[in-house]
């Protein structure tokens, strides 16, 4: 039996958001959930930046990021502010 083909984020992609570029887990695609937040090292490939470059970001206060459960989380409108600035 073949896996399931999961359905392609990267049409939101061209349209200059940066919804759709981030990997996501298969379950998530299935469900058809959006993103609303990425982690770090997430926000750095998406963005081609380095995870060094966005911590400085962060700690100058150019990026705000939210601190729930154990992992800093950047919002996709903060990523998208900061990026158009």
């Amino acid at each position: 039996m073949s896996a399931p083909k999961l359905p392609d984020v990267s049409t939101e992609a061209a349209a200059g958001s940066l919804v759709g570029q981030v990997p996501r887990s298969a379950a998530a695609l299935r469900a058809g959930l959006p993103i609303l937040s990425v982690k770090i090292p997430e926000a750095a490939l998406m963005t081609s930046l380095s995870e060094k470059t966005l911590m400085r970001a962060i700690k100058r206060g150019d990026i705000r990021v939210t601190r729930k459960l154990r992992h800093k989380l950047i919002p996709i409108s903060e990523l998208e502010r900061f990026l158009s600035a």
